[in-house]
């Protein structure tokens, strides 16, 4: 029987949780995007707590390898994958496969979260290597967290996220919110 030395330090002295305070966090296409793995954790899954404002929107992009899979914690979105729809909700578990373009658009008055859970890390990559690192854990104003779209879109295509095409328009998004109504 093997013995374990609880005085013993760890061999691994990385970050084990984190917080708001301790997370990396970029704003990126309106959005605030916050890195959920911990310092020094291993990259996949990434998990990535991203709060979008109202009317907030995706363009439509594709990952080649990557599942697009998330859960909605907060508010509400239209989401359009290839010719199928959808309303996403809180305690909604979407997983939009790979291959298949994609477009969303918060339909709620209010912020929309979702944490996504992604079996690969070339999305995060995507914002790290594009999107300004956020000053404060708050939605940008206007002006603030400015990508530049030409590498961004060099970028999407070089780590398979290409964007494709526009994001869906709010006359879409009201017409599959009044095709999938909440269930009380």
């Amino acid at each position: 029987m093997t013995s374990i030395d609880p005085s013993a330090e760890f061999a691994d002295e990385r970050q084990l949780q984190t917080t708001p305070e301790n997370s990396r966090a970029w704003w990126f296409l309106g959005s605030l995007v916050v890195l959920r793995n911990p310092e020094g954790a291993p990259r996949v899954p990434a998990v990535i707590e991203m709060t979008f404002p109202p009317g907030g929107v995706a363009p439509l992009h594709v990952h080649a390898r990557l599942n697009d899979d998330f859960y909605l914690l907060e508010g509400e979105m239209a989401v359009r994958s290839g010719e199928r729809t959808l309303v996403a909700r809180p305690g909604n578990y979407v997983s939009l496969p790979h291959g298949v373009a994609y477009t969303t658009r918060v339909t709620s008055d209010g912020a929309t979260k979702v944490l996504l859970v992604h079996n690969a890390d070339n999305f995060l990559s995507l914002i790290e290597r594009s999107a300004p690192i956020a000053e404060e854990l708050r939605l940008p104003e206007e002006g603030e967290g400015t990508l530049d779209m030409d590498l961004l879109m060099k970028l999407s295509v070089e780590l398979e996220t290409p964007i494709i095409g526009p994001p869906m328009d709010e006359d879409e998004a009201r017409a599959i919110v009044r095709q999938n109504p909440a269930v009380s």
